[in-house]
């Protein structure tokens, strides 16, 4: 990483979206190189091969990043607001406080990935695999995450109001005292999830798998459930569900 930053010129390897040698592009600097991916990007079906570097410090808002394989990568506080990284390969990345609001993640493989306090609003993860990444204090609040991979992921104390979760796989993830105000888990896989202590006011979890979900001090004031969801469900919520969702899918008053 640090021959990265001291080595003038340097090159970068192209891929395509196997992962095959396409070729090499030469930068001055770090700061060029940021330029290219903000303003110019690559033809379609190129990425750039970025695994293992150390990026701190670079403005890559609204970057062309489509494919790129930033695995390892230490992106930590980096400002990626409105990039396009879409199928890209962020495998074990430090994110940790960075900024992707707006970004484009769909597809984008983030197991392992650390993003603790990462302000990530209205940011579209769909389908992206985010097995036992690290989410803790990140802000979600508007995202989308339909049909993304959660397993094991870590939400702790996340913002999460307002957040799409419809199929996704949260199976075994920790949701310990997030704020999920609104957000809609409908045909979620939450067996076995932690949601003790969460605020989950107005979120809608009908359809949604909750065996062996902890709801331990969850405030569940004006969730949309099923009573049947809740039977093996562990713990006693703060303030239970109204169970009135039968009612609402019968299309009763």
């Amino acid at each position: 990483m640090e021959m990265f930053k001291q080595q003038t010129p340097f090159d970068i390897r192209i891929i395509d979206s196997s992962g095959t040698f396409l070729g090499v592009m030469e930068f001055s600097t770090v700061s060029e190189l940021c330029r290219h991916m903000r303003h110019h990007g690559l033809p379609k079906g190129q990425a750039f091969c970025l695994a293992g570097l150390d990026l701190r410090g670079s403005y890559l808002r609204q970057a062309r990043l489509a494919g790129a394989d930033l695995s390892n990568c230490n992106l930590e506080g980096v400002c990626l607001s409105g990039a396009d990284l879409t199928g890209g390969n962020l495998e074990g990345a430090n994110l940790n406080g960075c900024s992707l609001k707006n970004a484009s993640l769909r597809g984008a493989r983030l197991r392992r990935a650390t993003l603790v306090a990462a302000g990530m609003w209205w940011a579209d993860l769909e389908s992206a695999d985010l097995e036992q990444a690290d989410l803790r204090h990140a802000n979600l609040n508007g995202a989308c995450m339909e049909g993304a991979n959660m397993a094991g992921a870590d939400l702790g104390a996340a913002a999460l109001a307002w957040t799409d979760f419809e199929g996704t796989n949260l199976e075994g993830a920790r949701l310990c005292g997030a704020y999920a105000r609104g957000s809609f888990f409908r045909g979620a896989d939450m067996r076995g999830a932690d949601i003790s202590g969460a605020f989950l006011d107005g979120a809608d979890f009908r359809t949604a798998h909750l065996k062996g979900a902890c709801i331990d001090k969850a405030d569940m004031c004006g969730v949309h459930v099923v009573s049947a969801q809740l039977r093996g469900t562990t713990g006693k919520p703060a303030t239970a569900p109204p169970v009135m969702a039968e009612h609402v899918e019968r299309g009763a008053p």
